[in-house]
């Protein structure tokens, strides 16, 4: 996964799919819900002013399976 968003051309196709998984995120997370059933892949930017690496290991409490978190350099 790294070395796709390492990649510029590959990583502005997939920055809008990874902001709307951020929103829904933001939105998932303000309501009380039981963790989903299903892997998780969580990314984000080193220079990423919205979701930091912190922010982005939290995926890993939505999920009842296995949650890999990945950052990457702009």
């Amino acid at each position: 996964m790294g070395e796709m968003l390492d990649d510029p051309d590959k990583r502005n196709a997939l920055m809008p799919i990874i902001r709307a998984d951020r929103k829904m995120f933001e939105d998932y997370a303000g309501q009380n819900h039981e963790p989903i059933d299903c892997d998780v892949v969580a990314v984000c930017g080193t220079e990423d002013p919205q979701a930091s690496h912190n922010d982005t290991e939290a995926w890993r409490d939505f999920t009842q399976r296995t949650a890999s978190v990945h950052q990457t350099t702009q």
